[in-house]
């Protein structure tokens, strides 16, 4: 596990746990100890949320925008996904 444990205030580490106890196969002891991802590839190239129009071409903007995205998704989403 890398030393990535924080995004915009949001504590990574219990998912970055219980991701990597699924992929060292640790068997689960309770149905909390199994990793949930709400995943959806490049959602925030395609998806409906409009993008800035430099998108494409500041990768700053694009930057901005997914972390954004991500930030939203953590709010909204009770996953165990890491950013």
């Amino acid at each position: 596990m890398n030393d990535f444990t924080n995004f915009r205030g949001y504590d990574l580490t219990a998912r970055k746990t219980k991701i990597k106890k699924a992929m060292d196969l640790i068997p689960p002891e309770t149905p909390e100890d199994i990793p949930v991802l709400a995943h959806t590839p490049c959602y925030f190239g395609f998806g409906n949320k409009k993008r800035p129009q430099s998108y494409w071409e500041e990768p700053a903007e694009m930057l901005k925008f997914q972390q954004d995205g991500y930030e939203s998704h953590l709010k909204n989403v009770a996953d165990d996904t890491v950013t």
